[in-house]
């Protein structure tokens, strides 16, 4: 009583009715040591303040601030609710109905006073509830809750009209329906269930919750319907899409069972309609939900009353909703129903295809139910006619790809796909009427060709002759070209390429059999000897109708190529019947390369008679035929190296060469072809040559050199006709003539390393010299052919010299003989005759020394004076001073040779010769020669000297005689080098004079001990004798000195 009374004190400025909802709070904790006290008094206290509260009326003002009346009830009802769960141990479960009132109170009051804080704790209470409740069964409690959730958000919505706010209420009462089944009792549901069970259905009870929620989706699409007349667009499209987000998701709890499934597509058919009825704009989604689920259910159905229905009845039944549907298409209007009718019909029948495509391939004695499915081609290119069809083109293309899927299906077996054959293509001249394309022409004139093809072959069957139908086919093809290209309209015109282009496939896979069984048969992989015959007369035959039907009504390169190959399989065929097959095929064909290359020409020649300038040609293929023809020979004729091989060979060359002259282009074919003809000209020498017994190989190698030097002297003397004939620069075949005399050079080396016999030597010298003529004829305009000429000379002298003379008096003279003609040479008026005389010269001056190093075992020593000579002549004529080094070299050879002759082994001799050319070249050459080079030539000389003064040294010691001699050496250099003012003559014969002068004393006071003392005193004597008459004339010794250092500085 005394807290009632403080509390009343405390709470003087609130409302006397909060005052009482406080109070009885309060009052409320009594008597609660009864068991059902606790429970009773929270939902009395809930109750209660729910209903004051509900009567209170915020005044003006009092949004602002919280009053504290509201904050004592708040705390009030939650401790009474929280003593009940916590001290009296009363289960949440049977307290959240409590709580969400309290809840509710709150929101309410929150959404009174504008108040988010207590709008979000009232939300929050009522969640708490919620989840106490909800696993309570039956629900009644979390129903109420959601009931009472969903009296706030209408009241929120009401004012707002806030997504948000549409979508929680959407979702509570989702969640509210739903539990709403739980609450139906128990023997309610499994009665229903054990119903189902007996009708043959498994019993489930969620796919039964499920079909109970279609009636919240009326109830929200009913509440969409009174948005939409509040004028809430928005809110509207948010609701049917919630619901029909709602409804899929259910659909897969549903689509498990066959009767729920029935009844759910169903009635989801009858509200999409009953939504949809009378609607101006209908989404398209909707349009094509409202098709799919009239469909579903009608299977559904069909499933239900007929379980047991086959995979081939399902496709039928398909077949015919899509047939169905697009009957609809073709009287409707264009709209979206008409739309969605087509899309789904395509997809109606791509399902039945699945199915029929599945039956056939495993029932291949029952595709001939696969003819059923050539319904759809024809309904969709029947429907593309339709004026009031909204896509006519698209609904025709697709029809074409039904056309071809429908063969798949009876493929399998013959009669239903000829069937087959012929409805499609009916069918695709149909669509080319309405698609004009030349690919859908094409298309179906391949079909009939195909059709034309079995029908035959079924009519025929063992007397069926896939040749002969495949020229009478091309033919027809022909005929029909021809009848088409007569008539005006576009498609016709569309259908005559058609007929060609399929009279050139056809032809080409006829060719291609054809090739298979002719190449098969001549390489004996099997034997068809009994149908080469027929092979003949259709290849003739297909040859014929080629040539005139196609190629000369309307000759193109593809004709042209056509003919050629099936000319070339009747020519094939024909040479496998007879004994000598291959020499036959390879004369037909070079002979038919050559006149197809003439009458290419004489053709150009008579249509444009008076033209001068380069003819053209109308097709490329009257260039490439002739040559394939021709090398094609040529292939074949090279199985074998015979006789007439190179034959062959030259006539493939003109053949090359022939049209390779018709066009500045085609010079790479005119070279190809003059190779091609030496080739030839090779290879008939070649068998001539092998028909010999004896000789050497080198003898084969000589008469191919020749071979090779003749061409080229022809290409050399006839160049300005050749020139003229060919087409070609005269530069150009002064390349090929020059190719052929590298040719013939290689050869020629061949040979040299391949050995001779005594008339091949002969032989091989003569075809040399030619090539040397011949490079000594161009070196009129290019100098380095001089050079190659000389070389050429040299090595057959050489030969001629080491082979042919060489037991002859002459082989030692050689170089001598060399040496005499290059100074011949040197000498002669090349610049008047037209060449350049440097080449001549240098090439004079390369001869000697060349010849004397092929003769270096024979030559002798005049041989080398004399070309020693004879280049210190040149070096001296042409102001070449190193030139003059191949004369020491030369002489240092013969003095060496001089050496062995008379057998003079000692040191000294050789390095007399390394001496002289080193004091040579320090003389003469260019490098030395500038003053400030001197010092280098000083020390080469030193060098050279010092060389030979140390050898002179070593050989004389121990020699009395010997070291005079040296001694003299010495003085001799000592007065050369005064003489000639040079130093390193002085220096080093200084040098040698005192070692040698005292190696020779102390060899002497080694044999007389006594003379030491004699010398000693003399020296003594001496030394006292220049220092007193130093110091006597000090000055003219100083003098003298200097002078001589002075002279020195300018001596060499």
């Amino acid at each position: 009583m005394l807290l009632s009374l403080i509390s009343l004190d405390l709470l003087q400025a609130v409302t006397p009715a909060l005052k009482v909802n406080y109070l009885g709070l309060n009052w409320l904790h009594w008597g609660w040591a009864f068991a059902a006290v606790p429970q009773l008094a929270a939902y009395v206290g809930s109750v209660g303040t729910a209903a004051l509260l509900h009567r209170w009326e915020p005044e003006t003002g009092e949004e602002a601030k919280i009053q504290p009346g509201l904050v004592a009830i708040a705390f009030g009802g939650l401790l009474l609710i929280g003593r009940a769960i916590f001290a009296a141990n009363v289960p949440v479960h049977q307290l959240g109905l409590a709580l969400g009132i309290l809840g509710w109170s709150s929101g309410w009051l929150g959404q009174r006073s504008h108040r988010a804080f207590g709008h979000a704790i009232g939300i929050a209470l009522m969640l708490v509830g919620w989840l106490a409740t909800a696993s309570v069964i039956p629900p009644w409690q979390a129903i109420s809750i959601g009931g009472l959730a969903a009296s706030l958000f209408w009241q929120r919505l009401q004012q707002h009209w806030r997504q948000k706010d549409l979508l929680v209420l959407l979702s509570i009462g989702l969640v509210s329906f739903g539990l709403a089944w739980w609450c139906f009792p128990w023997s309610w549901r499994l009665t229903l269930m054990k119903a189902m069970q007996n009708g043959g259905i498994p019993p489930a009870d969620v796919a039964l919750a499920g079909l109970w929620l279609f009636l919240y989706l009326w109830l929200a699409l009913a509440f969409a319907r009174y948005l939409r007349q509040r004028e809430q667009p928005q809110l509207v499209k948010i609701t049917e899409q919630f619901s029909l987000i709602v409804g899929l998701a259910v659909s897969v709890v549903a689509i498990w069972h066959p009767l729920v499934r029935s009844l759910y597509f169903s009635f989801g058919f009858a509200t999409l309609v009953a939504t949809l009825f009378k609607r101006r704009q209908i989404p398209p989604l909707l349009a094509y939900l409202t098709q799919i689920a009239g469909i579903a259910a009608l299977l559904s159905w069909i499933s239900w009353f007929f379980p047991n229905l086959e995979q081939l009845q399902l496709a039928f039944l398909l077949l015919a909703l899509a047939i169905a549907l697009w009957s609809f298409c073709a009287f409707a209007s264009p709209n979206l129903w008409q739309k969605s009718s087509w899309h789904l019909g395509l997809g109606l029948a791509a399902w039945s295809y699945g199915l029929l495509l599945e039956h056939a391939t495993m029932k291949f004695d029952a595709v001939h139910w696969g003819l059923y499915w050539l319904l759809i081609p024809t309904a969709l290119i029947l429907l593309s006619f339709r004026p009031n069809f909204a896509q006519p083109r698209l609904t025709a293309g697709l029809g074409i790809v039904a056309v071809l899927a429908a063969q798949t299906l009876t493929v399998w077996r013959v009669q239903p796909f000829l069937v087959s054959l012929g409805v499609g293509t009916i069918l695709l001249v149909l669509a080319s009427q309405k698609l004009h394309k030349f690919s859908v022409a094409r298309l179906a004139v391949g079909f009939g060709l195909i059709f034309s093809g079995i029908a035959s072959q079924q009519l025929f069957r063992a007397n069926f002759d896939f040749f002969l139908w495949a020229a009478i086919a091309l033919i027809g093809l022909a005929v029909l070209r021809d009848i088409a290209r007569a008539q005006r309209p576009l498609l016709a015109q569309t259908y005559a390429i058609a007929f060609e282009n399929w009279g050139a496939v056809l032809a080409t896979i006829t060719l291609c059999i054809m090739s298979i069984a002719v190449v098969f048969n001549g390489f004996g992989w099997i034997n068809t000897e009994a149908s080469l015959p027929g092979i003949t007369r259709a290849a003739l035959l297909i040859t014929l109708v080629i040539g005139f039907l196609y190629v000369w009504r309307r000759p193109s390169n593809l004709g042209f190529y056509g003919l050629a190959w099936a000319f070339e399989l009747f020519l094939a065929a024909q040479a496998l019947q007879i004994p000598e097959q291959f020499t036959f095929l390879a004369a037909a064909n070079v002979v038919v390369g050559l006149v197809a290359q003439q009458v290419g020409d004489r053709t150009v020649r008579r249509m444009n008679p008076d033209s001068t300038a380069e003819a053209t040609f109308p097709f490329s293929s009257w260039h490439i035929i002739p040559i394939l023809f021709a090398g094609l020979g040529c292939e074949i004729a090279h199985r074998e190296f015979t006789a007439t091989t190179g034959l062959y060979t030259l006539a493939t060359g003109l053949t090359i060469v022939g049209v390779g002259r018709r066009k500045a282009a085609f010079k790479p074919l005119t070279f190809l072809g003059l190779l091609t003809i030496s080739g030839g000209a090779f290879e008939l020498l070649m068998h001539w040559l092998s028909q010999f017994e004896g000789g050497q190989i080198g003898d084969g190698f000589a008469v191919l050199t020749w071979l090779a030097g003749a061409i080229a002297i022809v290409y050399l003397l006839f160049n300005r006709w050749l020139s003229a004939r060919l087409r070609l620069e005269q530069s150009q075949l002064d390349w090929v003539a020059h190719l052929h005399w590298f040719a013939g050079s290689g050869l020629s080396l061949f040979a040299l390393s391949s050995g001779f016999s005594s008339t091949g030597t002969w032989l091989w010298i003569g075809a040399v010299v030619v090539l040397a003529a011949y490079a000594a004829w161009q070196g009129r305009t290019q100098p380095i052919w001089v050079y190659l000429g000389f070389a050429q000379l040299g090595l057959a002298s050489h030969v001629l010299v080491g082979q042919v003379l060489e037991s002859s008096v002459l082989a030692p003279w050689g170089g001598a003989i060399a040496a005499l003609a290059a100074l011949g040479v040197y000498n002669l008026p090349w610049r008047r005759w037209g060449w350049s005389s440097q080449a001549w010269k240098i090439s004079s001056v390369f001869l000697p020394g060349a010849i004397v190093l092929l003769t270096y075992a024979n030559v002798n020593i005049p041989s080398l004076l004399l070309a020693a000579a004879v280049y210190a002549w040149f070096a001296r004529t042409a102001n070449q001073i190193r030139l003059s080094y191949v004369s020491v070299l030369l002489a240092d050879w013969a003095f060496l040779k001089f050496f062995a002759e008379w057998k003079l082994t000692e040191p000294i001799w050789f390095v007399a010769l390394v001496t002289a050319s080193l004091l040579f070249v320090a003389q003469v050459d260019p490098v030395f020669q500038p003053i400030e080079r001197k010092e280098q030539r000083h020390w080469l000389r030193c060098l050279a000297i010092a060389l030979f003064c140390l050898t002179a040294l070593y050989q004389s010691d121990g020699r009395l005689w010997y070291g005079f001699l040296v001694i003299l050496l010495g003085i001799g250099l000592v007065l050369a080098g005064l003489m000639l003012r040079i130093r390193a003559f002085l220096y080093v014969g200084t040098l040698t004079f005192v070692l040698k002068l005292l190696r020779q004393l102390w060899l002497y006071i080694n044999d007389n001990s006594l003379l030491l003392w004699a010398l000693g005193i003399v020296v003594g004597l001496l030394l006292i004798w220049i220092a007193a008459t130093f110091e006597a004339r000090r000055s003219q010794a100083i003098a003298v000195l200097r002078h001589w250092a002075s002279e020195l500085e300018i001596w060499e």
